[in-house]
């Protein structure tokens, strides 16, 4: 039996379909399929990026409105707290005028006088003193009590007029002293009340010198919750010759001698001039 030659061979048309269908795309297709997708992945990528632009601005947007609100607010909070502040300010500044002026008005005013008692005159190891006792009138022309009235004074001298305002340091010097004392003894000392005199004694000492004395002194009283007034006082103390004052001078006759070898010369008040002198009298 012999063979069919090639040529009678027949191709089954279904099976070049078949292979049609399944034949391999061409660079060109991949080509451009790949560009598609590119550019479909572009325009998802743009598009996620405007949505989240677009919700950071609305965030942006919430947060300023936000801030802005509470910018408003903390404005509002601290100008209403100013302005509870200054009323406030305000108010004690005027319950404190009201109040100094009702304590201006209900605190004591204490009149001094000052009354000589004894001045004695003195050598003791050859120096020479002065001692000046005295009774201090005091009344208050106010309406509550002066408690614990303090007195503090010394005797000085006054060289010249060019160093008068040496009294007036002395004087602040007696001031702050007698507040001192009534500090640390708040109860030590008499009450005065309105209309009702009294008399506090006290005494000054000092070196003899060939002039005329100054007693520079105050009082101080407390009144109130704790509150210091004070009354400052200033006399003369001396002789009088040809109508100026003049130191006074030791006596030449012999003083009496005590058992410390002191002597001393009681002076007669009467022998003296003892005035309140024009300035350093003042309440305060």
């Amino acid at each position: 039996m012999s063979e069919r030659p090639d040529s009678d061979k027949q191709t089954n048309p279904s099976n070049v379909e078949s292979a049609r269908r399944t034949k391999r795309p061409g660079y060109f297709e991949i080509l451009f399929g790949g560009f598609v997708a590119t550019l479909l992945k572009f325009w998802d990528t743009k598009r996620d990026q405007a949505a989240k632009e677009e919700q950071q601005r609305a965030d942006e947007h919430l947060i300023a409105a936000a801030t802005d609100k509470m910018a408003r607010y903390t404005k509002w909070l601290v100008a209403a707290t100013v302005a509870s502040v200054a009323t406030a300010v305000l108010t004690l500044w005027v319950l404190h005028n009201q109040l100094s002026a009702m304590q201006s008005e209900q605190r004591p005013w204490v009149r001094v006088s000052v009354n000589p008692t004894k001045l004695i005159l003195t050598i003791w190891k050859e120096e020479q003193f002065i001692n000046l006792n005295y009774d201090i009138a005091v009344k208050d022309f106010g309406r509550i009590p002066a408690r614990n009235i303090n007195p503090a004074a010394i005797l000085a001298i006054r060289t010249s007029d060019a160093r008068a305002h040496e009294l007036d340091l002395l004087q602040r010097q007696m001031c702050a002293q007698a507040e001192d004392t009534a500090k640390r003894d708040p109860i030590g000392r008499i009450t005065i009340f309105p209309e009702d005199p009294d008399i506090v004694s006290s005494g000054s000492g000092s070196p003899w010198e060939p002039s005329y004395f100054y007693l520079v002194g105050c009082i101080d009283f407390t009144y109130g919750d704790g509150l210091h007034g004070k009354t400052a006082f200033r006399y003369i103390l001396g002789t009088v010759k040809d109508s100026l004052f003049a130191s006074i001078p030791f006596p030449k006759n012999s003083g009496v001698a005590d058992q410390g070898g002191a002597v001393y010369w009681d002076i007669p008040l009467t022998s003296v001039t003892f005035k309140r002198d024009d300035i350093g009298n003042y309440v305060e």
